[in-house]
């Protein structure tokens, strides 16, 4: 789950899942577009994206001293980003 519900979908997701005796990974799959520690409440590891902020600050940073001193940003495309699978999404642990 991810998109407009921001941080509250996976963890919302997987409440209601679980109320509904349903189980996860075998009945639903779980996952969300970023890790925050609230995603783990619902008792299985929740696969999701990891984008590695340090690196996007960094970029930030250097593009907001280049605009501060009156120089061109260096062009960056984009930082890594790594998909984390977890239990939330790996059929085998729910037979």
């Amino acid at each position: 789950m991810s998109g407009a519900c921001g941080l509250g979908c996976a963890p919302a997701a997987a409440r209601a899942a679980l109320d509904l005796g349903l189980s996860i990974p075998r009945d639903i799959l779980i996952a969300q577009d970023s890790e925050e520690p609230a995603h783990h409440d619902f008792g299985s590891a929740d696969s999701g994206g990891g984008f590695f902020p340090d690196e996007q600050a960094e970029v930030a940073v250097k593009a907001l001293l280049a605009l501060i001193n009156g120089d061109e940003p260096t062009p960056h495309g984009h930082t890594r980003s790594e998909l984390r699978i977890r239990a939330s999404t790996d059929r085998a642990v729910g037979t």
